[in-house]
């Protein structure tokens, strides 16, 4: 397994090469996952990055921090998604993703 460090908000975490070897963020309420940290467009290949931006819209960013603040308070601090974000504006969703957009990476956090 490779490691890298990559910054996310303001912590350092170890970014595997393989995301399904690190713990994922589900949300708050655990026999109901509406939301699911996938991978971030780090950990995948440009061709799987193209499926899972297929058909994206944009979304307001205020609402989706919000969804991610109520079901997913771990990343919502990880992200420390409290602060601005300049890049709030290419936020979009889909049929499965929310497609959140933060230091340049794409968090890709799958609906249930």
């Amino acid at each position: 397994m490779i490691f890298c460090l990559a910054p996310i908000g303001a912590y350092l975490l170890p970014m595997a090469a393989s995301f399904k070897t690190r713990p994922r963020f589900y949300c708050k309420h655990t026999n109901t996952h509406e939301m699911e940290l996938e991978c971030t467009c780090m950990t995948i290949s440009a061709d799987e990055w193209a499926q899972k931006m297929k058909d994206a819209r944009p979304i307001s960013y205020k609402w989706l921090v919000g969804k991610i603040r109520k079901n997913m308070p771990e990343l919502y601090d990880a992200l420390a998604l409290q602060f601005p974000n300049p890049y709030d504006q290419n936020c979009a969703v889909n049929r499965d993703y929310y497609i959140l957009v933060h230091s340049a990476i794409e968090y890709f956090i799958r609906k249930h």
